[in-house]
This record gives C-alpha cells, structure tokens and sequence, in this order.
C-alpha cells in the first residue's frame, strides 16, 4: 500500500482508537466508513481538469526562469564531462535552541516555520546567485475535497512557486510574500505538475521547471 504522511496520521489515530476499545473488550463503532482513494480517482475523473485552477498556475508561472543558473563569477560549472550519481550534503546545525527561536519569529510575523525556513533558502539563492528570480518545488497534500480527509492513499503532490525578489524588500516584505503565496496555491495542488508544464509549453520529458526542492 502507498500511503502519505497525512494517512499515516489518520491509521494511527483509528488504530489508537480501535485498540482502547478492544482493551475494554468492546467493539470499535465507526461513525460511518471513510471513502477509498479509488472513489477519489473515480470522482476526479468525472469532474476532469479544473480550468480555474489551470489557469492559476499558468499565469503564476508564465515566463518565469526554469531552473537555477548562477552567473560564472558565482558559481564555476563542472565542465569535465563525466557523469555521475554520487550525492553530496552539507548539514546546518543551528544550535539547541533554534527551533524555539526560529517558531517565535514565526509567530510574530504570523508564519510558519516551514514558511521562515523556505524563505531563508530561496534569500541564499538570491544572494549567492544574483537571481532575480527563482522557482522552487514543494510538496502539497492533494487533499483539497474536505470529503476525503479521512482516506488513506497518496494523494501527496508537487507546486511549484515562482519567487521574486525586490533588491529594497525587507526580509519581513519577502517572508509576507512567501507566505501568503505558498498559503494560497495550496487550493489550487490538485493540478499535477506535468499537466501545468504542458500548459506552459514545457513537456516533462525536458525535466521539471525547478531544479530546487523544498
């Protein structure tokens, strides 16, 4: 079975629920059973593309930047040649109490703490790259039918923002923009990205309009 983060919650929350009853010998009453993610597709495919949502998309990423470039006097290429698969990763320690800090920032700019940490790095990208702009891919639940909340499946999918930046915008400026922006497109994550790619006249096959992932 696939599954996302979201269902893992809901199966936990119905075995927890289902095993006190159990240790109390009694049996477990559902309220009503949930819908299968096969009476989801089913329903997607009866309503088909949602054009609003399209169009969303299409004029949110209409001419942007694909990918990320660096200039060559900030970032120098590997022009060997040789192909490889071999990751590298650095790791960020920020200390003990960043979390507590980072949540408190959060809260006082009426954020969230993935949204601070989203607009640290695409701040780094600004700078490191002189970028005007940049696309960034991100997860979404899927789950924008209230109906299906309670349905385990994957429904997890990938948006993709276009950040702008404004070389006299504050910090607080860029985290409002970021915020609001990522808050409002989750209404419209039910597109998948490869349909959105074919609206802008990028087929998938050329590779994904972002080359970072948050």
């Amino acid at each position: 079975m696939v599954i996302d983060e979201w269902s893992l919650n809901t199966m936990m929350a119905d075995l927890s629920y289902a095993y006190m009853a159990r240790a109390n010998t009694h049996e477990p009453i559902w309220e009503q059973p949930a819908r299968t993610i096969n009476d989801f597709a089913l329903l997607q495919s009866k309503q088909g593309l949602n054009r609003q949502h399209v169009d969303y998309w299409v004029h949110r990423l209409h001419g942007a930047t694909k990918g990320l470039s660096f200039s060559e006097s900030n970032y120098q290429a590997d022009v060997t040649g040789d192909m490889s698969t071999k990751a590298q990763w650095t790791e960020l320690d920020l200390g003990k109490d960043a979390f507590q800090k980072l949540s408190t920032f959060a809260r006082q700019h009426e954020s969230s703490l993935f949204s601070v940490l989203y607009t640290a790095i695409a701040l780094s990208l600004h700078i490191e790259g002189k970028l005007e702009e940049v696309v960034i891919g991100t997860s979404a639940s899927g789950r924008t039918d209230p109906d299906f909340f309670d349905t385990v499946g994957y429904f997890t999918t990938m948006v993709a923002h276009r950040v702008q930046f404004d070389h006299h915008e504050l910090i607080n400026g860029l985290l409002a923009s970021i915020t609001e922006q990522i808050n409002e497109s989750m209404s419209y994550a039910d597109i998948p990205i490869n349909l959105i790619q074919q609206e802008l006249g990028m087929p998938i096959d050329d590779g994904l309009l972002f080359d970072v992932y948050i």
